[in-house]
């Protein structure tokens, strides 16, 4: 039992962990691109070789933080449903999903992908708020949140509109997985307080 509760809180300090850097990486891209792209338009109508450079340079590095953040969000998905699944086999519900490395990395099968983005969102709600029922607890995952983030995330491959909701599924799966951490922690918290009732 104790076991079982230094892995749950040894998860959700991981999980806290890549949300902090999830949300500090995606301000510093929009911060860095919003930057960038006003020096490069002011400096390329006054014909300013050197303001064009450090608008791209300032382009540049937004990119590298959109894509660590990216990083960062997918590595955090892992972990919830590393934590959803733990906690699940442990209280002895099925999972939607069989491992956390298939839920994420079908997620990168060309094709297939279209359609796996669908069940690794869309089942999380359904898998974590099974677990919070069976430990008591009331609050749940959107399931419509799992639905809406994939749909808008195959929009953004459409050119011009394709940054915009690219930027709205960010901002979206912040709130879901942050939401799903709380969700995380309170189960936590929650075997924690047993297990200590227990011992004393």
């Amino acid at each position: 039992m104790l076991r079982h509760v230094r892995n749950s809180r040894e998860s959700n300090r991981v999980l806290t962990l890549w949300v902090g850097s999830v949300v500090g990486l995606m301000v510093g891209a929009i911060v860095f691109f919003i930057l960038g792209w006003i020096i490069t338009a002011l400096a390329a109508g006054d014909s300013q070789e050197t303001g064009v450079i450090v608008g791209v340079l300032l382009l540049i590095i937004g990119t590298g933080l959109l894509i660590a953040g990216a990083i960062c969000m997918i590595v955090l998905f892992y972990q919830i449903w590393k934590f959803v699944i733990y906690e699940s086999r442990y209280s002895g519900l099925p999972t939607s999903i069989d491992g956390p490395g298939k839920a994420v990395g079908f997620l990168f099968i060309p094709i297939f992908s279209f359609y796996w983005i669908f069940v690794a969102y869309g089942r999380l709600p359904d898998d974590i708020n099974a677990l919070a029922r069976a430990r008591g607890l009331h609050e749940t995952l959107a399931k419509g949140m799992g639905i809406t983030i994939p749909i808008l995330n195959l929009i953004s491959i459409i050119p011009f509109i394709g940054f915009l909701t690219g930027l709205i599924s960010f901002v979206l799966q912040i709130v879901f997985f942050s939401r799903g951490l709380r969700m995380c922690k309170t189960m936590r918290d929650a075997a924690l307080s047993w297990a200590s009732a227990i011992v004393s």
